[in-house]
């Protein structure tokens, strides 16, 4: 009997070495995918273990702050804090930064847009007579937009440092006029977002000194003393604050790192012109100064005189646009002075103007969600157009009643966060941000000197809490960034103890988002005016989605190639069963009893399961460094399992019926039934299993390639699940094969006896592409409909699952097509 179980088996050599690999597959990978899931849920861990935690646990917010777009995505801005509109007392911030759980409570504030001082910009001294016009540009990165309508001058003659002369339509010769100082073209009005802060707690947080915001807190001591005690800056402080009726001072420190977008259009007309002679027409001495007109008050002679100007014949004209972007700071504007060769050189002196007590504040962009995404439309045309309702606020000292203001901000310091480039971990600190907002194509967007720009702007400034509620009032605070006390890392209890302290402080009425393991995520917008933009956004709870989604993965692909190999085998064995029918038949007639050949079929059937056993382990033994009780256990058991199996189906008796009369309905499926529903199942099985395998694989990665920490955590754990996944397939690729080649074999004689009466090879093929078609296509429509009622019901993504059956669809589709082109090979024809 052995010996016929031997030479059975080497006769048998196409079947019985796939059966060997797919067995060899199960054993191996099971527990393999066992040990690698607890590798992969550790690796995960560990990973976020290591980067989850950020420079604080807990984001804390007034009542109802939560933004649409944070409901419907889970995510906030970088730079959440900007435009909002507070909602929380500095009393309140003391109580929760008192609290004994609480280590950092850092509070920011948005208090508005402010300008700084402004200066201007030298214009060149010309060797002849020019009309000059000028026109300053902001930039979003696309496109530029005028900040005002172009000023036009005549200049004269001039010398560096002496005197210059020219003339200017009257009207334009205001105190808050275009022009100032010598030849100087009076830089606009910029606008950059002011943010209060609590020195002590933001530099904890940070790591940033903010004490150049106590520069000048005994302002009152310094105002009684006399001048010559003071430095020059303070005493150009002293005489601004006396000027202005000694307003509340608000200091502000500048980041050091950021620069406007601003460029400055000079067109230059050289005229034709003898300035001798063209004095002389109006009785002016050759020597005598166009600009004592002014003081004059004759209007007249002057609009004269532009007006024959604007007639003079023009020698030759030059345009240029000179990008001042990195000469200007905020809050901080720069001198410098354009050249004769019309570039850019730092100036000494200039005019400077402060008029910072006028401001605006912004409401926050109206960011539409619809089922083609995110949509950012315009509020309201302009140059630039701004996607924000901006409402002024303040007063300039040029209108107020004896130039006296409510306050004046002054920048004492700089200040420069620390670079967040490729780090895994997002701590929206809601001020800081940087990170590049981009168009479709790469283009790099910038935010434009109006406070209507749709990027989230960092803080190019930041002030004290206290002077933030001098100017925005009783409730400045929009939010207050916590750091659990007592964490050393974000493992499971400390996640434990920050979801504690969020329930309490949510008890207390606020918005509380857990922000520890949050990660960048890239948003995509369709923006108005510019198109397809994509922009950095901040998740919440990214490390615990992660690990649910990875616990949740590793067990659903283990289980899934579980059930899969255990059911292939059941179906091989009834495949195998209905293979030795007539062999069976002829030991019967030969004198074995049915004990004796089912002995004979079973002892077969677990050869080929313990050589495949038995490879298992050296193959387990080369990819793992030491075999440890748990892959013992789980080899035998599954041994255990499988002879179990085959011990039951041979056991089992059916008895076949007789029948009398033809199959009125596809005769040759029902007559082949007992070789093709084997396939079915294994086909049906396989889709459904494939589908959900595929669906969670491609689903979870999805999920975490979105952020930068689930990308990290996703690289060290994929290997294991492509392999299973591939595995599974690789099986039912094998048994289909296989099924489909006895089914041709058993076919023979029939198909054989088709081409003998005139059916040609085309033919044939057409025949068996149709009843293929017919019960494979039946099978793959209940697994994919069976795989995609349970994946709907677990609450997956439509998409991925259309993705998945499609994908599983067309990898069938590709299969038969080659089985069916090589069926001929079996055939006798």
């Amino acid at each position: 009997m052995i010996r016929m179980i031997f030479k059975r088996i080497f006769n048998r050599k196409f079947s019985s070495i796939f059966t060997i690999i797919a067995m060899t597959c199960v054993f191996v990978l099971i527990p393999l995918g066992i040990q690698y899931a607890q590798q992969s849920k550790l690796a995960v861990e560990q990973t976020i273990e290591e980067h989850g935690r950020g420079l604080y646990d807990i984001l804390v917010r007034p009542k109802d702050s939560r933004t649409p777009i944070e409901h419907e995505l889970g995510v906030v801005e970088a730079n959440y804090i900007g435009d909002s509109s507070g909602g929380i007392s500095i009393k309140e911030w003391e109580d929760i930064k008192n609290s004994e759980d609480v280590e950092i409570a850092a509070p920011v504030a948005s208090v508005g847009y402010f300008t700084g001082n402004t200066n201007s910009v030298g214009l060149p001294l010309l060797e002849s007579p020019a009309k000059i016009e000028w026109t300053y540009y902001t930039s979003d990165g696309m496109n530029n937009y005028a900040l005002d309508d172009p000023f036009t001058f005549y200049y004269m003659d001039g010398k560096e440092r002496e005197y210059f002369d020219f003339i200017v339509k009257p009207e334009d010769l205001q105190p808050d006029g275009k022009m100032i100082g010598f030849m100087g073209a009076k830089l606009p009005r910029n606008y950059y977002l002011l943010t209060g802060i609590d020195i002590e707690s933001e530099g904890k947080l940070t790591g940033i000194d903010y004490t150049d915001l106590n520069k000048y807190k005994d302002i009152e001591s310094l105002l009684e003393m006399d001048r010559e005690e003071l430095d020059h800056e303070t005493t150009l402080l002293i005489q601004s604050l006396k000027f202005r009726g000694i307003p509340e001072l608000i200091p502000v420190i500048q980041r050091s790192d950021l620069n406007l977008s601003l460029y400055f259009e000079l067109n230059v007309e050289n005229l034709s012109l003898s300035l001798p002679e063209f004095k002389g027409k109006y009785n002016l001495d050759s020597h005598e100064n166009l600009m004592s007109l002014y003081n004059e008050n004759d209007d007249e002679m002057i609009n004269q005189m532009i007006d024959e100007l604007n007639e003079t014949p023009v020698l030759s004209k030059e345009e240029h646009l000179i990008d001042l972007s990195e000469y200007q700071s905020p809050f901080n504007g720069n001198y410098v002075e354009i050249t004769n060769e019309y570039t850019v050189k730092w100036g000494e002196g200039g005019s400077l103007t402060n008029d910072t007590s006028l401001y605006y504040t912004a409401s926050k962009v109206d960011y539409q969600i619809n089922g083609k995404g995110v949509n950012v439309p315009i509020i309201e045309d302009g140059s630039p157009p701004s996607y924000k309702r901006v409402e002024q606020k303040g007063e300039s000292y040029f209108e107020a009643e004896n130039f006296e203001v409510p306050f004046m901000l002054w920048q004492t310091g700089t200040f420069s966060p620390q670079k967040d480039e490729g780090q895994l971990v997002s701590s929206p600190l809601g001020i800081y941000t940087t990170k590049e907002v981009r168009t479709k194509d790469g283009t790099e967007l910038t935010p434009t000197t109006k406070p209507g720009s749709f990027i989230s702007q960092p803080a190019a400034g930041v002030t004290t809490i206290e002077a933030a509620e001098f100017i925005k009032g009783d409730k400045p605070i929009d939010a207050i960034r916590l750091k659990v006390a007592d964490i050393d890392s974000y493992n499971q209890e400390a996640q434990e103890k920050i979801n504690q302290v969020a329930i309490d402080l949510l008890e207390e009425g606020y918005e509380v988002d857990i922000v520890a393991g949050s990660s960048f995520q890239q948003v995509e917008m369709n923006v108005e005016g510019i198109g397809q933009v994509t922009a950095p956004w901040t998740t919440l709870g990214t490390a615990q989605s992660l690990v649910d989604g990875w616990n949740y993965l590793a067990v659903v692909s283990i289980i899934l190639f579980a059930v899969f190999g255990i059911i292939w085998y059941i179906s091989k064995l009834f495949y195998e069963k209905n293979q030795f029918a007539e062999e069976n038949d002829i030991l019967s007639k030969l004198g074995w009893s049915k004990n004796k050949i089912k002995l004979r079929n079973f002892l077969e059937q677990l050869t080929l399961v313990t050589v495949a056993f038995l490879i298992s382990i050296g193959l387990l033994m080369i990819l793992v460094e030491q075999i440890n009780q748990s892959h013992v256990l789980s080899l035998i058991g599954l041994w255990a399992i499988l002879s179990l199996l085959i011990l039951a189906v041979f056991n089992y008796n059916s008895k076949p019926s007789i029948r009398v009369e033809p199959y009125r309905f596809i005769p040759s499926l029902l007559h082949y039934r007992h070789l093709i529903l084997p396939v079915i199942c294994i086909l049906i099985i396989s889709t459904i299993l494939i589908v959900i395998q595929m669906t969670s694989l491609v689903s979870t990665f999805i999920e975490a390639r979105q952020t930068t920490l689930g990308t990290f955590a996703m690289d060290t754990v994929q290997t294991m699940q492509l392999l299973i996944l591939l595995a599974t397939f690789g099986i039912a690729i094998i048994s289909i094969s296989e099924s489909f080649k006895a089914l041709m074999l058993e076919r023979k004689n029939e198909l054989t006896m088709y081409h003998v009466v005139g059916w040609s090879k085309k033919m044939i093929q057409k025949h068996i592409r149709n009843e293929l078609t017919l019960w494979a296509g039946f099978a793959y429509m209940i697994g994919g409909s069976i795989s995609c009622a349970v994946l709907l019901y677990l609450d997956f993504s439509l998409s991925w699952i259309i993705m998945s059956v499609a994908t599983v669809f067309l990898l069938f589709v590709v299969l038969f097509m080659l089985l069916i082109k090589t069926s001929k090979s079996y055939l006798n024809i």
